[in-house]
């Protein structure tokens, strides 16, 4: 007699599901092509063969999934699927679970290998842009230094922070990278606001000067630029370390030491794995 172990109960699939799944199929074989209009309720019980309630509730989940719409009055259309509408509705309570070093570590890996790309495929335009957007960057970062109690002010700086290296993501031209950047939207901006908040409250100590025009987001663009992959690299590490552990340093009233803490850090992280 065979192992049980090896063996399994068969799952019962309902009529819903397995028009959802011909429905997927046949969208995905280019049958039913985006935007375009699926048969009526009516045709598709005839096609499947099952009744038009079925193909209601079938409908409603893809609906849900982001795969059709149903416009009323008009019918129902195959949408241009996209898993980033998905994952925002969600992510939110994914997020409450990762650590900042978590985010640290995917900046570092996508945006460092987004600026190496950019290097190679960005175009004149999109360097345009970014221009643009550190420029705005700039000009956030010295309203909100006039003004640091100002979380309007904070968030306005964040999201050009935010839209400068969204921007450097989209100059890699590698779609993956961009959603994937996109489905974490809200982790990264949460980073970046932890990261500036502590970065310019430490200048204050410091009496250091707030918004330096020559900081990283200026090499950046220059490193990009000048298509010299490893300055941006070595920019990427600096950014994202270089205030480790700054917020409790800042709740105890010490001010980091920049990148000899985040270099300490990185050493001990790397011992512990090994």
């Amino acid at each position: 007699m065979a192992s049980s172990k090896h063996l399994h109960q068969i799952r019962k699939v309902s009529v819903v599901d397995q028009v959802c799944v011909e429905i997927k199929q046949n969208i995905v074989d280019g049958i039913w092509k985006e935007n375009s209009k699926l048969p009526s309720e009516s045709d598709l019980a005839e096609i499947y063969g099952v009744n038009r309630l079925s193909v209601r509730m079938a409908l409603q989940k893809l609906n849900t999934l982001g795969i059709v719409e149903t416009r009323a009055g008009m019918g129902t259309y195959v949408r241009k699927f996209s898993l980033t509408s998905l994952i925002h509705e969600v992510v939110d309570l994914y997020a409450e679970n990762q650590s900042e070093k978590d985010v640290k570590q995917f900046r570092n890996l996508i945006e460092c290998d987004s600026m190496r790309l950019a290097m190679i495929y960005g175009t004149d335009e999109e360097l345009a842009e970014l221009k643009h957007r550190k420029d705005q960057y700039y000009h956030n970062a010295e309203i909100y230094s006039g003004d640091m109690g100002n979380e309007e002010k904070l968030d306005a700086l964040v999201d050009s922070d935010l839209n400068f290296h969204t921007q450097v993501v989209a100059m890699s031209h590698n779609q993956i990278y961009l959603e994937i950047y996109s489905m974490v939207r809200s982790m990264v901006r949460q980073n970046i606001k932890d990261l500036l908040y502590v970065r310019m409250h430490n200048r204050v100590r410091n009496g250091e000067q707030l918004v330096a025009l020559d900081d990283t987001h200026e090499k950046i663009y220059e490193a990009i630029s000048q298509k010299d992959y490893g300055k941006s690299r070595q920019l990427t590490y600096d950014m994202l370390t270089g205030v480790s552990n700054g917020e409790e340093k800042l709740k105890t009233g010490e001010v980091t030491s920049g990148k000899g803490e985040a270099e300490k850090e990185e050493r001990q992280e790397a011992a512990s794995s090994q």
